[in-house]
């Protein structure tokens, strides 16, 4: 699998994050992520167009030659595209995944609960340089969703048959269940990797490309053993919205062993 890759990127802004900086730049003690009004959350029209735009920055970086006959290469490429079942994630990987890797023969796009934001978590970066994650006691809207009945019908192009219709997560978990569910979603690839492997061969190389949050990819790079700074010096604590990182798929399953 040295060729197979993952993807992470964090969806665009959100009408909450919109709301949130607008009462950060005003001093306002209002915090948009608690607000009714922002269940479940869309993205922002700044975020609408950031999506659109990051679809050629994501192709290029995609179609970015890899070593050996690229043109042999695709013909045996399996790639899965992982979403979020929250509407900020769908519309994020519809704008900037979709016109690049639209669904095919080699090409599946699934939705996960298990790849959704923290109920009521946060992470935050202390005076050390070292993560701290807190979990609070009211749950955040813009991170519930509703039935699936309506976005099945407006992204046809997101499997949702591994998904509950209504949501299964707990609007209460706390920052340690939300840990749990990273295993939960790398324990889900790595079974999706194995499906490829015994129908195409154990020489498939496999992209996989993951739709999802601020807090969850905190918890994932942590457990990654990425810290505020890694080693290579490239890596910084905090996703931005529509911000990408690629590692091998095989440093994302040694989380199981």
């Amino acid at each position: 699998m040295l060729q197979s890759r993952v993807w992470f990127i964090r969806h665009a802004e959100s009408t909450a994050n919109a709301a949130s900086r607008l009462y950060r730049k005003e001093g306002s003690p209002c915090n948009a992520y608690y607000e009714a009004r922002f269940f479940d959350a869309g993205l922002s029209a700044e975020g609408r167009t950031a999506a659109t735009n990051m679809a050629a920055a994501f192709g290029k970086a995609f179609n970015e030659k890899d070593s050996g006959d690229a043109v042999a290469l695709s013909s045996r490429r399996r790639r899965l595209v992982a979403v979020s079942t929250a509407r900020r994630t769908l519309e994020t990987a519809t704008l900037a995944v979709l016109p690049v890797l639209p669904p095919d023969g080699g090409t599946e796009w699934r939705a996960v609960d298990c790849a959704r934001e923290a109920m009521t978590g946060e992470v935050h970066v202390g005076a050390d340089g070292a993560f701290v994650p807190k979990s609070f006691p009211e749950p955040k809207p813009c991170n519930s969703r509703p039935p699936l009945h309506k976005v099945r019908q407006e992204f046809p192009h997101v499997d949702f048959t591994g998904c509950e219709v209504y949501d299964p997560l707990d609007p209460l978990e706390t920052i340690e269940e939300t840990t749990h569910r990273v295993a939960e979603l790398v324990k889900w690839v790595q079974v999706w990797v194995q499906e490829q492997q015994f129908r195409h061969g154990a020489e498939v190389v496999m992209d996989v490309v993951v739709v999802t949050h601020f807090v969850f990819l905190h918890r994932m790079f942590e457990r990654l053993g990425y810290g505020p700074v890694a080693p290579d010096g490239e890596w910084a604590p905090s996703f931005k919205n529509c911000e990408m990182r690629v590692i091998p798929l095989e440093t994302l399953l040694v989380l199981l062993e």
